[in-house]
């Protein structure tokens, strides 16, 4: 997915920006379960949407709008981790929408999945694989921490988020992109700043409908992955549909800026 950008030679190597690192919740099970083939099939069918994002941000008008920025996704194993291309406003706001996305492919494909992300120096050199910076480990680390079906942000992402302010043409489209909650974290429920990816996740971005009815919906679908697991796997799912039911999610369609 590195395409997401025109010019594929002038990432700075070494630049502040975003990382959000995801895991998929139980996957060593599902290899243990099902057909290589068959997760596979899927992995590629997450690919296909990736792709589809790539086209989209490629746009002419997304670049016109949003100017220098970029996504890089690696991915291995369990783990998948998306980088942006530098700080800028609008590199967060393509970050987080393709962050969202990337998290409700791979829950339409029935992989549950949690995350973390962070911001701040960050080598990143492709052409070697070669990635490090404290941010990676910040997001990892909070990742490890996160107890249910999300995406949670560390300080750092709110500390640059204070730096946005409400006269930015960007400010409403980032109040549907993440909010504040107590997530349901290992160690307890903690005030942090979260991706909110709910009404992606069932495609209703385009349709009006009350806060409890569309929650209902959504949790309609969170429970039908019960059917994949048993034990302490279910306090993920239950853990979701408890935060779901205590914040509120955002109803409005993401309409970005002209």
């Amino acid at each position: 997915m590195a395409k997401t950008q025109k010019k594929q030679d002038d990432w700075n190597i070494t630049n502040k920006r975003f990382v959000c690192f995801f895991d998929i919740l139980g996957f060593k099970d599902r290899v243990m379960r099902e057909s290589h083939s068959d997760i596979y099939r899927d992995l590629a069918d997450i690919q296909v949407n990736e792709d589809v994002l790539s086209e989209v941000l490629d746009k002419e008008a997304i670049h016109n709008l949003f100017g220098d920025f970029g996504i890089h996704v690696v991915k291995f194993s369990d783990s998948i981790v998306l980088f942006s291309k530098n700080d800028t406003i609008e590199n967060f706001i393509i970050f987080l929408i393709s962050a969202r996305f990337l998290f409700c492919s791979f829950l339409k494909k029935n992989f549950l999945i949690k995350g973390g992300m962070a911001y701040g120096n960050i080598s990143l050199d492709r052409e070697k694989q070669l990635y490090f910076g404290q941010p990676i480990i910040d997001a990892y680390l909070l990742e490890e921490e996160v107890n249910y079906i999300g995406v949670v942000a560390h300080n750092s992402i709110e500390e640059f988020k204070q730096s946005i302010t409400v006269e930015n043409k960007f400010y409403s489209v980032l109040l549907k992109l993440i909010f504040e909650g107590k997530s349901p974290l290992k160690s307890g429920l903690i005030t942090h700043f979260n991706l909110d990816w709910f009404l992606k996740f069932i495609d209703k971005e385009s349709k009006k409908g009350k806060q409890e009815d569309i929650k209902k919906e959504i949790i309609v679908c969170l429970k039908n992955y019960y059917l994949g697991v048993s034990g302490s796997p279910r306090r993920y799912i239950d853990n979701t549909i408890e935060f779901l039911n205590k914040n509120e999610i955002n109803m409005d369609k993401i309409i970005l800026p002209s």
